[in-house]
């Protein structure tokens, strides 16, 4: 890869991503704000959201990558249970309902 090159997270989005979105947008056009507050807000907006898909798509590999190695230590191919023992083993996996 050259440096040019990187990857686009973004190609995942959703409808419900875009939809919501729009909601945001419509909202922001209601406020009694400045041309240059919105154009801040929209930045910060769009900088969260680069942030989170990034580090979204990274510990989706982190998963990936110790479910394959789960399965390699048995010489298969990852299964469901795998990706849901390296899920729980990131902390991601909720094994009780939020209150």
């Amino acid at each position: 890869m050259d440096k040019e090159s990187y990857l686009d997270v973004r190609v995942g989005r959703t409808e419900a991503f875009e939809s919501t979105t729009l909601a945001v947008s419509n909202y922001l056009d209601s406020l009694p704000i400045t041309v240059e507050q919105n154009n801040k807000l929209i930045e910060l907006i769009c900088q969260n959201i680069t942030a989170a898909e990034q580090g979204a798509f990274s510990f989706g590999i982190t998963i990936a990558s110790a479910a394959a190695a789960y399965a390699a230590k048995e010489n298969r191919q990852p299964e469901e249970k795998d990706f849901l023992k390296a899920a729980k083993e990131y902390g991601a996996l909720e094994t009780e309902a939020r209150a």
